[in-house]
């Protein structure tokens, strides 16, 4: 996905390597938002309730 000419994967690492980041993809297309998932509580609940 290209958002302002730059190219986003749907999941990655974080740069630091702490986190896993993701597209908030409920909030497209009229908001773009990067969520960082930093337990296995929260990917569990991303993946749940469908980001």
């Amino acid at each position: 996905m290209n958002i302002k000419g730059k190219h986003y994967r749907t999941v990655w690492v974080s740069g630091d390597g702490k986190a896993v980041e993701i597209i908030d993809q409920t909030k497209l297309p009229f908001k773009f938002e990067v969520v960082a998932l930093t337990s296995a509580e929260m990917a569990a609940t991303a993946i749940q309730d469908m980001w």
